[in-house]
């Protein structure tokens, strides 16, 4: 069973694969947890060119917190 950590990970990469699917690219993603690449994109329209991408996700921090500073 996947943990918060895993499944935050995997929305961080779909959300990504929707961003470069809606700019034309298509997108391939890792088929297993492990690996150096999350999605490879391809520009089928211009190139062919090929993008290799590493997602990562973090969270949002308020700066106007006190206990920050």
């Amino acid at each position: 069973m996947p943990n918060k950590k895993q499944i935050k990970g995997e929305r961080a990469e779909l959300i990504a694969a929707e961003y470069f699917m809606d700019l034309g690219y298509l997108v391939a993603r890792n088929m297993s947890s492990n690996g150096t690449v999350d999605l490879v994109l391809v520009d089928e329209d211009d190139t062919g060119g090929i993008i290799l991408v590493d997602v990562k996700s973090f969270d949002h921090i308020d700066m106007d917190r006190k206990d920050l500073n």
